[in-house]
């Protein structure tokens, strides 16, 4: 249900739900405990409140908010290019992210390109 919601309201793209919780176990399974939550309060929670206000999202108590996921990237033959395991309160490397989507477009467009010559 809190899924659902957020998804309505920030994604404009597919989303790929695990939910058999094959890739959230390869990211190690992790949870915030209530220690993490409250190291957070000194560090980075006002920064991360204020993040969050700015892109418009508010919380809620729905879903599984404790849980730590992270990002996958896999090119077009289902091989790991990137990851990434979610820190709490920090932004997404998005630059990071950015590079591994462009580095498959570019190996993509580059075996596209050899096996066009060869084709007669």
């Amino acid at each position: 249900e809190g899924l659902e919601e957020f998804y309505s309201k920030h994604f404009s793209f597919p989303l790929y739900l695990d939910e058999e919780r094959v890739f959230y176990n390869a990211l190690g399974g992790r949870k915030m405990s209530f220690g993490s939550l409250l190291g957070l309060i000194p560090k980075s929670f006002g920064s991360m409140g204020k993040r969050l206000k700015d892109k418009g999202i508010d919380g809620n108590f729905k879903g599984e908010g404790l849980v730590q996921g992270g990002v996958i990237v896999f090119n077009n033959l289902g091989e790991l290019v990137y990851a990434y395991q979610e820190v709490t309160g920090d932004e997404l490397p998005m630059k990071e992210i950015l590079d591994a989507v462009q580095s498959i477009r570019q190996n993509s467009a580059a075996d596209t390109d050899t096996t066009a010559g060869s084709e007669l």
